[in-house]
């Protein structure tokens, strides 16, 4: 008597980059913590972090050889695309607004 296995096939939908970093937030153990502020999960409260944040304290988690935000964003949010940006951002302003049209 033979036996005939049943296979699950399982379509998993690819998401669009915009719907990837929609929710994703990090395990508690893997948030951002701001030089002397917030703590941040995801990308919308490091926008607001950003916004609300000190030149003083932008330039903490930014230098010409690290840029703190954009580590996190792409080893804890597995935003990797979006980092390769924002390494590229020297300013407050300009790293809220590529945040800004990433996440509309």
């Amino acid at each position: 008597m033979s036996t005939i296995k049943k296979r699950k096939i399982i379509l998993v939908r690819k998401r669009s980059p915009r719907e990837r970093h929609r929710g994703v937030s990090a395990p508690d153990g893997q948030r951002f913590w701001v030089h002397h502020g917030p703590i941040v999960a995801n990308l919308k409260e490091l926008l607001e972090a950003l916004h609300r944040m000190s030149e003083e304290q932008f330039e903490h988690h930014t230098s010409r050889e690290v840029n703190d935000f954009a580590v996190w964003a792409s080893d804890v949010l597995g935003e990797r695309a979006l980092a390769k940006k924002m390494i590229k951002m020297k300013s407050r302003v300009d790293l809220i607004k590529l945040i800004e049209v990433y996440i509309a």
